[in-house]
């Protein structure tokens, strides 16, 4: 079972004690307020009806939610910062005869828990949105997916990132930043289907939009299955990388 798992375990119990993680996000569900705030309708009901135009604040905020599940989890990926009592991968690795499948389907399940435990603190402010601008429970729903999706991939590659350069403090905090941004334009101009914007764009107006470049049907799907994969060989580099870190350190300590 993975809650046997101990990776999860410590994720429990850190999701359980606050600390600077959760302070961190905190932060973050500042801003997606003040995103909201910002795209609150400003026009009366009735002259939203009579521009027939819906507003946009759903979408400002699954955007920005999006956004911000990704870079906290890049950033947690490179472990700028850790739950109360939870350990890095490179501590698993070395400091545990546990199997490194194991460790990284733990660190999976893991990130998973507190992914969701974000998004379910995002929930009341994204609700608020969702009530405003109405829509289909659907498709808010998958908009919710495809966010978990996005900020599994960013997680295991900002790991990937650490563990090649993580003794480089500022070349990797940068390294983080800069790949976000650039998976982020690069998908939205070159793989409209890829990006988190144009996806979330087409399910919340069912397609129904003049400027898309994507079929709404099958984008969903194949978005999922594209960052699934994207996430799959983040998670095969990543045991490489242990596999070989632990080698090394098995043969320093073996050595006179």
């Amino acid at each position: 079972m993975m809650r046997s798992n101990p990776l999860v375990t410590e994720t429990l119990h850190g999701i359980a004690h606050p600390g600077r993680a959760q302070m961190d996000y905190l932060l973050h569900l500042f801003v997606l307020a003040a995103v909201v705030f910002i795209w609150w309708p400003k026009h009366t009901l009735t002259q939203t009806l009579q521009r027939q135009d819906s507003p946009d604040t759903l979408l400002a905020a699954l955007l920005v939610g999006g956004a911000i599940l990704a870079y906290y989890s890049a950033r947690a990926g490179a472990e700028e910062f850790l739950l109360e009592g939870q350990h890095g991968l490179r501590d698993w690795a070395i400091g545990t005869e546990l199997a490194l499948a194991r460790i990284l389907r733990g660190y999976v399940a893991a990130h998973l828990l507190h992914s969701t435990h974000l998004i379910a603190l995002s929930l009341p402010i994204m609700l608020l949105a969702f009530h405003i601008s109405g829509g289909q429970w659907p498709a808010f729903l998958l908009c919710l997916v495809l966010i978990l999706c996005q900020a599994m991939f960013y997680r295991l590659a900002a790991a990937v990132i650490y563990i090649a350069i993580g003794h480089h403090g500022a070349l990797n905090a940068i390294s983080i930043r800069a790949f976000i941004v650039a998976i982020y334009l690069a998908s939205a101009f070159g793989v409209p289907f890829a990006s988190h914007i144009v996806l979330t764009s087409t399910v919340l107006d069912g397609g129904s939009s003049a400027h898309v470049r994507i079929d709404p049907n099958a984008a969903p799907a194949q978005f999922m299955a594209l960052y699934i994969a994207l996430s799959a060989c983040a998670f095969y580099i990543l045991h490489r990388q242990l596999s070989r870190l632990r080698t090394v350190h098995s043969s320093e300590a073996a050595s006179p």
